[in-house]
């Protein structure tokens, strides 16, 4: 039993993670190697669903050292909210599929990871603040236009005259699009 005054482990490394990767790699070939190319009887079939299972997790695991590495080399001075948006035109991201695309019609935004879930890597461009007091957050372009929806804030420097119009604009049209 465990007590609860333990720190918590470790976040993993990405090397160490793709070195559990390469274990579960070289088990499954030991497995494959057990039951032969073609399953044929009930403990065969067992052996090749524990295989494929190898392979999942295996596939997982680089997944999210790719993942670590991503977070990793976002800078330190770059918008970092937690979720990725379009840089050029805010909130209008959709992922599918561990890829992630701006809706905008030829927008040329895509990105082969889920970019929603990655801490944003764009550099600042605006200091948004609200009406009740909070901390002023510094944002990239994409968030500054994402956060116009919220009442009370206050840009600086201002967004570029239209911005906000045209962007309320595309959103108007996207849910007519969408049928909302």
């Amino acid at each position: 039993m465990t007590s609860n005054t333990e720190a918590p482990a470790a976040e993993p490394t990405p090397e160490q993670l793709l070195q559990m990767a390469a274990e579960l790699a070289a088990l499954r070939s030991r497995i494959e190697a057990a039951y032969g190319a073609a399953p044929r009887s009930a403990t065969q079939m067992r052996l090749s669903a524990a295989s494929e299972c190898l392979s999942d997790a295996r596939r997982e695991l680089t997944a999210a050292a790719d993942d670590l590495r991503r977070v990793a080399a976002v800078p330190a001075d770059a918008c970092n909210w937690p979720w990725g948006v379009c840089p050029e035109h805010g909130d209008t991201l959709t992922a599918s599929g561990g890829k992630t695309w701006c809706r905008v019609r030829n927008c040329r935004h895509k990105w082969e990871y889920d970019y929603m879930d990655t801490p944003c890597p764009e550099p600042t461009a605006y200091t948004i603040s609200d009406d009740a007091g909070s901390e002023p957050k510094r944002v990239c372009y994409g968030h500054a236009l994402a956060a116009r929806r919220i009442p009370g804030i206050a840009y600086d420097p201002p967004l570029p005259a239209g911005a906000v119009e045209s962007a309320n604009l595309l959103e108007n049209l996207m849910k007519l699009v969408e049928g909302r």
